[in-house]
């Protein structure tokens, strides 16, 4: 908001007011009486027509129909307007605020007078963009365009290094898409978790979200009341398009909107995840009601403006202008916007960001590699190959793995390595790949052909049984390929639990076992929780009742917050009646 004093603001709530409009069109002065009636608008925005964006840069825009200013026909276009809106008090006294410079771009003669179309300084951005020596801070970036541009900056160093990304040095990335330098300003407010405007002086600034407001508005103050939504938009996650890749951070409570920044040129060199996280950190301040409203209004509400509406059918929420209409002796028009948040799971949003990025007749490929030693004891069989991934079309995919393994035999002369395939959890069982060892070191290359449907997740499992001997899975590399494909290679959130209950071998007497339960919750805190409680029933053994005792498992995490790339180690606990004190290590698990 404007600065105003306290009596000024006093004074927008009274139920009469009186106010005045005047200023210059180039040299001349004029005032209300030059003026048509209901002529005189003043529109701008910050922000898309349907959703909260990052860069904009509207223009902001002044129409209005003059009559009786002594200025030659001919001379309009190009003239600047400075309009100032006056508030009148009842001492007599009086207070103004200025409502910014115009050049007028159009000027058309009537009967009623002259109506001129107007632009503020935004406008003088398009021009042709000069990429030479785009790099550097923002403020040093932002300077030198308004000085390309004729357009002064109306922040300071200190200012601009405030903001988000303020004091990073950015590097514009040469394939590019911009072609005026609005259209940079546009990629650099983004990337500082800004848009742009130009302010009531015509100088260029950055402006972010806030969550303190500036004034509640009453139904009094309503003329034709107020239309309000029933949600709140907030954003817990960001992401960036870079190359081929998708970045993207999110809070540990993802359940809010996913801002996309596309394929951003400023945040294509480097690892742009602080950039990312500085942006998200400020997009906290975003928890707006969308809104429309005619109101009394003035003119001294700024975009950006964060404001209370209580009572009627408001309940006292925040909303913030993003988009106003100023009516001269009228009403003043405004508007939030904003998105429902999603109840697509993080898993999903990240596959949704990266189809934003992707094209769908590009062939993908996705390399997943391990390290970790896999012991595979004769008989026994273990996964060696887990994968999940995404189709966004129907298409065909490549599967192909190198699998560094030695194999030493123990009941044979040779040990048999015997795969199998699941796809989604079914197993390919009309394909088996077999291959017989002697002692030592070996290679296993698999390959195989898959048919996909469209925009379905998938899961590829291999899984390899011993024969004969031990095989010692040393390391794998594999990979997927083919058109429309969407996979990552960090972890994802998914946590897949397995039960295996050993046979029990009763010679004569019937058993009665009752169905086996299992129970999970996850606690996500400083330090993660994941605690399964498996129940086993009394099992009837008709002669001695034999009472198994439950047992709880605890997987605990390292702490740390749920970040992508989270590495570590997992310990599977195991707790009985005697033990309880000092639980055994079962198992334990790395990924």
């Amino acid at each position: 908001m404007y600065s105003v004093s306290d009596k000024y603001k006093l004074n927008m709530k009274a139920p009469i007011q009186r106010f005045g409009l005047d200023g210059t069109i180039g040299n001349v002065h004029f005032d209300e009486s030059n003026v048509l009636q209901g002529t005189f608008n003043i529109e701008n925005q910050c922000m898309s027509d349907t959703s909260i964006t990052l860069g904009g840069v509207n223009i902001g825009v002044l129409s209005a129909t003059f009559v009786g200013v002594n200025i030659n026909r001919y001379a309009w276009k190009g003239q600047v307007i400075t309009p100032r809106h006056t508030r009148l008090f009842d001492d007599s006294t009086s207070e103004s605020v200025p409502l910014g410079k115009y050049t007028i771009a159009e000027a058309y003669w009537s009967r009623d007078g002259v109506s001129i179309t107007a632009y503020d300084n935004m406008s003088k951005f398009d021009k042709d963009f000069i990429a030479n020596g785009s790099a550097g801070t923002p403020y040093t970036l932002l300077t030198s365009w308004g000085m390309d541009c004729n357009v002064p900056l109306g922040m300071t160093n200190e200012q601009v290094r405030a903001l988000p990304n303020g004091q990073e040095a950015f590097v514009l990335h040469a394939d590019n898409d911009i072609q005026t330098y609005r259209d940079a300003i546009s990629y650099l407010a983004a990337a500082m978790g800004c848009w742009a405007q130009v302010d009531r002086a015509g100088r260029l600034i950055f402006k972010t979200f806030s969550h303190n407001p500036v004034d509640t508005i009453q139904p009094n103050e309503r003329f034709q009341g107020i239309t309000l939504e029933d949600f709140q938009t907030r954003y817990t996650a960001i992401h960036v398009t870079k190359g081929t890749d998708v970045y993207r951070v999110h809070e540990i409570q993802d359940t809010g909107l996913d801002m996309d920044l596309g394929a951003n040129p400023f945040m294509q060199y480097g690892n742009p995840t602080r950039r990312l996280q500085n942006i998200l950190d400020a997009l906290q301040s975003i928890y707006y009601t969308p809104f429309t409203c005619d109101m009394i209004g003035d003119p001294a509400y700024d975009l950006g403006d964060v404001i209370l509406f209580e009572r009627g059918l408001a309940d006292g929420s925040p909303s913030c202008i993003q988009r106003f209409t100023y009516i001269y002796n009228g009403t003043y028009q405004c508007a939030g916007v904003g998105d429902k948040p999603t109840t697509m799971s993080k898993e999903e949003k990240e596959l949704a960001a990266m189809a934003a990025g992707q094209v769908q007749n590009e062939i993908q490929y996705y390399i997943f590699k391990s390290n970790n030693q896999i012991v595979i004891e004769d008989t026994k069989t273990k996964d060696i190959i887990n994968l999940r991934f995404t189709s966004l079309k129907a298409t065909k995919v490549i599967f192909h793995a190198e699998v560094l393994l030695t194999a030493h035999h123990i009941s044979d002369a040779a040990t048999c390595g015997v795969v199998s395939y699941l796809w989604n959890g079914s197993e390919i069982t009309a394909y088996n790949p077999t291959e017989t060892w002697i002692d030592g070191k070996h290679v296993l290359h698999l390959l195989y052909h898959l048919e996909l449907g469209e925009a379905e997740m998938h899961r590829w499992l291999v899984r390899m049984t011993a024969d004969g001997g031990d095989i010692i899975v040393k390391g794998i590399e594999s990979s997927i390929s083919g058109q429309g494909l969407l996979a990552t290679d960090s972890w994802d959130g998914y946590i897949e639990a397995e039960d295996r209950i050993t046979l029990a071998q009763l010679n004569v007497e019937p058993v009665v076992v009752p169905l086996h339960r299992d129970s999970a919750t996850l606690t996500l805190q400083d330090m993660i929780l994941i605690e399964v409680t498996d129940g086993m029933d009394t099992t009837d053994l008709e002669t001695e009742p034999e009472e198994i005792t439950d047992y709880t498992d605890a997987v605990y995490l390292n702490k740390g917050r749920l970040k992508d790339l989270t590495w570590g180690t997992v310990k599977d606990y195991k707790w009985t009646a005697e033990g309880v004190q000092n639980p055994i290590t079962e198992d334990e698990y790395a990924w």
